[in-house]
């Protein structure tokens, strides 16, 4: 007895086309807004608001040790999102996950490059004024909330197809919630950026991260399967069939 895979004829799955237009339609709003509030940020009235919250934020957080937030916001830096990108990706490649690799990588230049592009289209100064650290460039959006976001994002998406027990995929997303939440905080806690600014790199960390989760499930959705089996054969469903020699 002898068994060969007789893979599955490709269909496309409706649930996967379902999916992806509902993360393309996500992407667009995140643009949308973060045009809208790229636009707002120039007017005097959301600069005072953004004045009045920091003013604010540093009255309650002038005891914290400052360290703290020095330590959160360095989490947020390309060096270290570049480090735990390498590390991640590491992994994934003894997996021989390789669209993956891809979208956690291109997401996290994606973001490195994002930044300095809409700080110059937006241009909107620091708020130098409340700063308790060094900072420079422009301030809208910030880089550190845009960096953390775009892989946050790309991490929670592999994760959630990896095979694992529901609980750890649960516990590691509200970790990686917690990580963005600190970094941006850390941001307004230092002074170097306005609330909006926080907003705006979320915004547009969003749009980008889960446009390409929308492209990676369009190729693969577009991707036929393999006629040799393997673990591609696998992922389809190939069926084992059993014929006398």
């Amino acid at each position: 007895m002898s068994h060969q895979p007789i893979p599955v004829q490709h269909r496309a799955d409706p649930g996967v086309a379902r999916a992806l237009l509902l993360l393309l339609a996500i992407s667009l709003c995140f643009v949308i807004g973060f045009t809208y509030l790229g636009t707002e940020v120039r007017e005097p009235a959301m600069t005072r608001t953004d004045q009045h919250l920091l003013r604010r934020v540093a009255e309650m957080t002038r005891p914290w040790p400052l360290v703290l937030s020095e330590t959160a916001s360095l989490f947020g830096t390309a060096p270290l999102v570049a480090v735990i990108t390498a590390v991640v990706g590491a992994s994934l490649a003894r997996e021989r996950r390789w669209s993956d690799i891809v979208l956690l990588i291109v997401a996290v230049v994606g973001a490195v490059l994002l930044s300095p592009l809409t700080k110059h289209l937006v241009s909107r100064a620091r708020p130098t004024t409340f700063f308790r650290t060094s900072a420079t460039g422009y301030s809208f959006p910030s880089g550190h909330a845009l960096n953390v976001t775009c892989l946050a994002l790309a991490l929670g998406f592999i994760l959630w197809r990896l095979p694992w027990h529901r609980a750890v995929k649960i516990a590691w997303t509200l970790t990686l919630v917690v990580y963005a939440a600190c970094v941006g905080a850390s941001r307004v806690v230092l002074g170097v950026h306005y609330p909006t600014d926080v907003l705006g790199g979320f915004l547009l960390g969003a749009a980008w991260a889960t446009l390409l989760m929308a492209l990676v499930l369009g190729i693969e959705r577009s991707r036929p399967p393999s006629p040799h089996g393997g673990r591609r054969a696998k992922e389809v469903g190939a069926i084992p069939q059993s014929r006398a020699e």
